[in-house]
Formats: C-alpha cells, structure tokens, sequence
C-alpha cells in the first residue's frame, strides 16, 4: 500500500472505497459534523432534532457514493468496507470485542463487548473467552457456539474472508473447544503478545446465531460443530447477503443480538433501523428510527443541509468551510459555523488512510513489487500539503499502521509518532529512481532505460521502455477529494 495523507474526511468511521477496486481505505483526519439544533449555531449541546423533525426519528447523511451492499459480517475483499461493517452491519451484528473506550482511546471496551476479555493460561498458549448473557432477537440465547460457529466458517471459508492472512488467524488455532454455553477455549500453536491475539485475532470474530447455520431456506446446516460442513451453509450466506432486495423482510438477517433491526432497505441508500427491542447490550436505543439517507456528491448533501429541513446529523465538504483551523489550537478546535440551524464539532476516526497496489497487474504488478519504486511513490505524496492547503489544517498525516489521533494511544509509538518516513520529497523520489535504472522526464513519463535484476536495474519483469504510467481508481462525488488526487497526480 501507499500511504495517503489523513484528510479532512467528510464522514467519521467512514471508508471511501470503489467497491472491489479499493478495498480498505479507512476514512482518517479531521471530520467536520453537523448536528441539528433547536437554535444557532453558537451552542457545544445539540438537541439533535433538525428544524422541522421529530425528536424520536434521526436521518443521517451517507457519505457520497458509499452506500452499503453487504450485511452477513462475514465477506470477501470486494465487500470489506466501513461502510458496510461500521455503518450497518454493527448496529445489528455484534463483533465479540467492541473497540474505543468512553475516552475515545483506541482500546477494547469490554462494557459494550459481548465478552469480558481473554484470560491465559500460564503458558500462554491458550486464551478463555467468558460470554456475557446476551440474547439473540428470535429468543436464543448467544452461545459458546456461536462463536465456534464463526470460527469454523473462517477456517473452511477463509479464502473468502477479507481479513485473513496465511500463518495467522485462524491457522495459529491448534484446537477450540466450548466445554459449556458461555465459555470458549483457543489453543495456539506458540506464544504471542497477549494484547496482539485478543485485538488482531479474537478481535475477527463476530459471533453467528444457530439460526444461521443454514443449507437452504428450509434445510439445517452443521458448520456451527463441524467445519466439514461449512462449505453449504456459505453458499447459502453468501447468496443471501447477495439479495439486497430482500434484507428487511429476510428470517436470516432479522436475527439480530445488536440494537437495531431493519425496518426498510433499498440498494440505492435510503435505510431505515428500528430499535431491537430484545437487545441486552446496556445503551438502548432512545429513538424511534434512524433513517440513512444516501448522497451522490458532498455538494447535493450540503444543499439539503442549508435547506435545514430534513437532515438531522449531517458532514460539511471541505470546500465549503469558510475558515481553516484556527492556528496554534487544539486538533478539536472548529473555525466559524456556515450553518446556522446547526451546531458544529470536529472529530477524527480511528484509521489510516491508504491505496493497496494490484501487485497482479499485468500492466504495472511488476514495477509495484518493486521496494524502492514504493519508496519513492511515497516520497510522492505531499500529505502536509494537502492538509494545510486543501484541507484547511483539518487533519494529520499519516506516518505508519497506527493513527496519530488520539495523541496519547497507548498503541503509538515514539518512532512512528516523531517521524514520517519517506516524507514528501521529490528529489528523493528522483534519487531512487535513478539509481534503479529509469530514466526520469519531468512532465513526460519516465520510462525504464536499465532492464535486468541487478542492484541498479530497474527489476524482475520491467521491460526496456516500460514506462511508470498506471490508473488510480477512487470513488467520485467529492470535490475536495479530486483536489487531492490532482495533487498527487501533479506530484
């Protein structure tokens, strides 16, 4: 991957992906949000109730282009997006441990997790889950089961989960076992930090009802007790998660053990959740309906919200901030309120930002397998440039696989926090490419004038007069964001 600066996103928790183009590009930075309130826009409190809405049902502005497609919590690469996962699939599916503290630390809160956190045994080789008494919407109780359930259908299907890497989760699991209804046993095959099992692997997990473990609409399954018998019941999920138009009638999907439920889905945005009013987890919903509501452009959704009518929580492009962050205060600091029907705040998810190269390009694979051509695309990307002048100061860069906001995570490193290697340099850039064989044209197309695979060629794969010349393809509807990526181009 390349790393892209953390921007002044639209949206929090909030990826902007190219469905099955982009595939994980957590939204990071600076996000400018709007709140209805029942006066000016002077106040830090919002009512949370939009000139003209009833305090008991909430719309919330969707990110343009970003609507969700997938609801099964288990799904391949093409549809691993924030989307999906943080802004549907969570309000109805649990995952085993929920993260971000009530400070907004990047850590496992265990008082919305459906599990208190692993203990080890004194090897270190096994980790035991104890499951909180949770219920499922039809009535089942959330079982030790569940979770093997989800466990084996990662191991037969884990070609087909986005999140797996060959090694680790689940092919470091020797054995599980559930010696009764709320407890759960992982044994792996050595020793690893404590903390690195419980947030990267258990982490994976999103436990899957009884009533999931299907064939067919009328055929029980076995994969929730044997992974043998996996293989049918994906098939039948997966088809299932393919048929948008039945998500709000479907007796799988309205299974739920988080606190929404489907009321409405269309595949065009508009959602509608209800509350689940079986669900035992301690913040119930206080509201009637929350109502997503798509948008193609950051500009159709800026409009709606100057309208002041019909949005309640809604984003500010950008472009339509009348005045930067103001300098030398705090990253939580906002400038002046173009909207006066709404109270305005800052917040920063919880991500980096990036673009994973096609390394099976047939095109371009072999110039990106390439270190030093990486090293130097990234010396490419002007992040701080971006930010201040683009992005109006609302933002931060992004040095490594940890998010610099919240300043204090205890998961940040000195190094990553202090340094951003490969920083915007263009003669560093130059410098790179030169030594590795490629002729560098400035406003042409460098091209490779040193074919082979020595030191300083230009590698395995790359032709004579093979130039750098490749696409970069991202979600539209954003002005600011075509900005960047002009930018980038440029540079």
């Amino acid at each position: 991957m390349f790393r892209f600066g953390s921007r002044a996103a639209e949206r929090p928790f909030r990826g902007r992906l190219a469905k099955g183009v982009i595939t994980a590009a957590a939204m990071v930075g600076a996000s400018v949000l709007l709140a209805g309130c029942s006066g000016g826009g002077g106040s830090n409190q919002s009512s949370g109730v939009a000139p003209g809405k009833k305090a008991d049902i909430v719309t919330w502005a969707g990110a343009p282009q970003a609507n969700p497609n997938w609801i099964w919590p288990f799904s391949s690469i093409a549809n691993f997006s924030q989307t999906n996962a943080g802004d549907f699939q969570a309000l109805m599916y649990r995952p085993l441990y929920w993260f971000g503290d009530s400070k907004g630390a990047p850590l496992i809160n265990e008082s919305l997790s459906l599990a208190s956190l692993p203990t080890f045994s004194s090897d270190g080789l096994t980790a035991t889950i104890k499951l909180k008494p949770y219920k499922w919407s039809n009535g089942e109780t959330l079982t030790a089961q569940d979770v093997v359930f989800w466990f084996n259908m990662e191991k037969a299907e884990k070609a087909n989960w986005a999140a797996y890497s060959p090694g680790q989760f689940p092919d470091n699991v020797k054995s599980v076992s559930a010696p009764d209804d709320t407890t759960v046993a992982f044994t792996f095959d050595k020793k690893y930090s404590q903390q690195w099992l419980t947030y990267n692997q258990l982490g994976q997990i999103t436990p899957m009802p009884n009533a999931w473990d299907m064939t067919s609409d009328t055929a029980k399954g076995t994969c929730a007790t044997d992974v043998n018998g996996c293989k049918a019941v994906y098939t039948y999920l997966n088809g299932q998660s393919k048929d948008l138009a039945t998500y709000a009638t479907s007796k799988i999907w309205s299974v739920v053990d988080g606190p929404w439920k489907l009321k409405a889905f269309n595949a065009d945005g508009h959602i509608t959740f209800v509350p689940n009013k079986s669900y035992s987890g301690p913040v119930k919903p206080k509201i009637k309906e929350f109502i997503e509501t798509p948008f193609t452009t950051d500009a159709a959704e800026f409009n709606v919200l100057r309208a002041g009518n019909t949005l309640d929580a809604g984003y500010i492009p950008i472009d339509d901030i009348s005045q930067p962050h103001p300098a030398g205060k705090s990253l939580t600091t906002v400038g002046a309120n173009p909207l006066k029907n709404y109270d305005m705040s800052i917040a920063y998810s919880y991500g980096v930002n990036y673009f994973p190269y096609n390394f099976n390009s047939t095109k371009s694979g072999a110039i990106f397998k390439q270190l030093y051509f990486r090293q130097a695309f990234q010396s490419l990307v002007d992040q701080t440039g971006i930010i201040d002048k683009l992005g109006k100061g609302y933002g931060l860069p992004t040095t490594g696989p940890i998010p610099l906001y919240p300043t204090n995570s205890p998961l940040l490193s000195t190094f990553e926090k202090d340094k951003n290697t490969f920083a915007y340099s263009v003669s560093n850039a130059t410098t790179l490419l030169q030594q590795h064989g490629w002729t560098v044209k400035k406003g042409g197309i460098t091209t490779c004038t040193s074919p082979g695979t020595g030191p300083s060629n230009c590698g395995a794969g790359i032709k004579q007069g093979q130039g750098l010349e490749f696409a970069l393809k991202y979600a539209g509807g954003s002005k600011s964001f075509d900005n960047y990526i002009a930018v980038l181009k440029s540079d």
